[in-house]
C-alpha cells in the first residue's frame, strides 16, 4: 500500500559535509589564548562550573567569564559545550 510520499534511502548514506557546529579549533588558536585564559580553559575541559574554576584560580567569576568570552571569540567557538569539548580533546592530545 502506497502512501505517497516516495522515500529517499540515499540521504542516510550521503556524506556529511563540514558546517559552522564542526568548527576544529587549530593549533595556531590555541596560542592565541593567554595563560590566564588557556588554564580557565582546561579548568573548563574538566567539566568545572566557573564558580569552581574561579575558586581554583583564585579570581572572581567575572574574570573566569571575560577570560572564556576572549577564548570564544580567539578560538572561534560558539557555545560553552563546544568550548568544553575542544578543551577536553586539546589538553588530552597534549598531555
Amino acid at each position: 500500500m502506497s502512501t505517497g510520499r516516495s522515500e529517499n534511502t540515499t540521504l542516510a548514506t550521503a556524506p556529511v559535509e563540514p558546517t559552522a557546529n564542526s568548527h576544529r579549533v587549530t593549533t595556531d588558536q590555541w596560542t592565541r589564548l593567554t595563560p590566564a585564559e588557556l588554564s580557565t580553559v582546561r579548568l573548563l575541559g574538566q567539566g568545572l562550573t566557573n564558580a569552581q574554576i574561579a575558586h581554583d584560580r583564585g579570581v572572581s567569576t567575572r574574570t573566569v567569564e571575560c577570560q572564556l568570552r576572549y577564548a570564544y571569540l580567539k578560538l572561534e567557538v560558539a557555545g560553552r559545550s563546544r568550548l568544553t569539548v575542544a578543551a577536553a580533546q586539546h589538553f588530552a592530545q597534549a598531555s
